[in-house]
């Protein structure tokens, strides 16, 4: 069968059914028994896999998922952190079930509302600032109800807003980059605002942050949104979408070196700093 994908890439395969084994909390391995399984023979359009591609592990919330079977198994909550994408692949990202345990990330684990629309993990966006001012973007932005809303997703690799969330974005680090050596857009695809690294210093970029409902925020660190892309060259991590409608994604790079937990009794989405160690 062929699969197709939002961002308009396929894969050609056929789909069966194995057991997964997971590492328990007692050390002991346990299975998780008759999940769904797709193998990939033929990438048909966008990102193609390479030698060192293991495969995707789908972290959707849908009937029968991985998600669905492992909650089922080990409770409500699940939870991972994701290391600066390029540490060296030594360095492991993370992914438990049944809450994570350290008491002091608890502590400081900031909570906001889940808003479930499977397979989608949607969280309740009422603003963004660069530099603690509040940018003027309409609200219809972060309205599910007008098009719009947000959705944290670990499957997308760049954050995705909508054309005049972006704009907003952009023009709010132009000034503060001024001083830095732009260079041509047509270069790196989708990414449209970048310039040369060589001597860039982080201290000079505002610290940009989604403002969630009930007064939660999230202040990713300058590397997760000031990206490498290239020897030298660095990115505003962040593309737009263009047309009048559609959702905002806060893609991996711009979680990664934060523990992010979902729990679905509670219908809260988690998250704090972590080195994920």
């Amino acid at each position: 069968m062929i699969d197709r994908y939002a961002d308009g890439s396929s894969a050609k395969g056929f789909f069966g059914t194995d057991t997964i084994i997971l590492n328990g909390a007692n050390g002991k391995q346990e299975k998780l028994n008759n999940l769904t399984v797709g193998c990939t023979k033929e990438m048909l359009d966008g990102i193609n896999f390479n030698e060192e591609t293991g495969g995707i592990l789908g972290l959707g919330f849908v009937k029968d998922s991985f998600i669905d079977k492992a909650c089922s198994k080990y409770g409500s909550i699940f939870s991972y952190c994701l290391v600066d994408h390029l540490s060296h692949r030594d360095v492991p990202s993370y992914l438990t079930f049944g809450g994570h345990h350290r008491a002091k990330l608890q502590a400081e684990m900031k909570k906001t509302e889940l808003i479930l629309f499977p397979p989608f993990y949607g969280v309740n966006v009422v603003g963004m600032s660069v530099g603690n001012q509040m940018l003027n973007i309409t609200p219809e932005v972060w309205n599910f109800n007008t098009q719009g809303g947000t959705i944290v997703d670990s499957g997308t690799t760049l954050t995705a807003l909508l054309t005049p969330a972006y704009e907003a974005v952009s023009e709010a680090l132009t000034k503060p980059l001024s001083s830095v050596k732009k260079i041509p857009a047509e270069d790196f695809g989708a990414l449209d605002f970048c310039f040369e690294g060589d001597g860039f210093d982080e201290k000079i970029v505002p610290r940009l942050a989604f403002h969630f409902a009930g007064g939660v925020k999230f202040e990713p660190p300058v590397k997760s949104y000031i990206i490498d892309v290239a020897p030298q060259v660095k990115c505003l991590g962040i593309v737009p979408i263009m047309g009048a409608a559609g959702v905002n994604v806060i893609g991996n790079i711009m979680q990664q070196d934060h523990l992010w937990q979902y729990d679905f009794a509670k219908r809260t989405v988690g998250f704090a700093p972590s080195l994920c160690s």
